[in-house]
C-alpha cells in the first residue's frame, strides 16, 4: 500500500475548517509510524508490537518468527503494514473530526453513515443512584447469579427442577430452604448462600 503523502492528506482535509485541519495534522504527525523503523524492527521480530498487533507479535516472538520464515516475510511486508497503520490512524482522526472515512482507492473522503449505538447496560453491571444533596453516592450491586442447573452432591448428575432423589445414584436430595441448592448429607451450612441448615 502506498504511503499517505502530503497532497493526499491535503485533499482529505480540504473540507475541514482551519482549526480542525491543524488538529488533524498535529495528531497525525504524533501518531504516524515511520516505515523505515518498521523494517528495522522486523529484523528483530518487534515490528508487530510497534504497529499495535500485540497478539501476533507475541506469537511471532515465541516461535522465533516461525523459525525465520515468518520473520523473512514480515521483513518484506513491514513497510506496507506500516503504511496501512498510518492510513487507519488518518481514517480514525478524520472520523473523529468530521465524520468522514478515508477512501483508500481514491484521494477524496467519502461520508460514512454513523448509526447511534444502542445504550446497552449488562444486567450484571452495578446501578448508580443519583447523587443526593449530601454528596453520598450509592451503588446497588445486583443479586448473585442463580445457577439454573442443580447437581447431585454425591455423583455430580444434573438434577431435574424439584427432584427429591437423584435419578443416577438414588441419593436423597436435601435442599437449602433459602436458595434451593442441594445440600450434602450432614452439612451445617449451605455451600451456595451460607444459610445455616436447621
Amino acid at each position: 500500500m502506498a504511503e499517505l503523502g502530503a497532497f493526499e492528506l491535503a485533499q482529505l482535509t480540504k473540507d475541514l475548517d482551519d482549526s480542525k485541519q491543524m488538529i488533524f495534522h498535529q495528531q497525525y504527525q504524533s501518531e504516524k509510524k515511520d516505515p523505515g523503523v518498521a523494517i528495522i524492527l522486523a529484523l528483530f521480530l518487534f515490528d508487530r508490537f510497534w504497529l499495535g498487533d500485540t497478539a501476533l507479535g507475541i506469537l511471532k516472538y515465541l516461535t522465533f518468527g516461525a523459525c525465520g520464515l515468518w520473520g523473512l516475510i514480515d521483513l518484506f511486508t513491514a513497510k506496507g503494514r506500516c503504511n496501512e497503520y498510518n492510513r487507519r490512524k488518518a481514517n480514525e482522526l478524520l472520523q473523529a473530526l468530521a465524520g468522514t472515512d478515508l477512501n483508500t482507492r481514491g484521494t477524496h473522503p467519502i461520508p460514512t453513515p454513523v448509526a447511534p449505538a444502542p445504550a446497552l447496560v449488562p444486567s450484571s453491571a452495578p446501578t448508580i443512584q443519583p447523587v443526593s444533596s449530601s454528596s453520598h453516592i450509592s451503588v446497588e450491586q445486583p443479586p448473585p447469579p442463580v445457577s439454573t442447573s442443580l447437581q447431585c452432591k454425591k455423583c455430580g448428575q444434573i438434577l431435574d427442577e424439584g427432584a427429591t432423589f437423584c435419578g443416577e445414584c438414588g441419593a436423597k436430595v436435601v435442599r437449602c430452604k433459602k436458595c434451593g441448592q442441594p445440600l450434602e448429607a450432614g452439612s451445617t451450612f449451605c455451600d451456595e448462600c451460607g444459610t445455616q441448615v436447621g
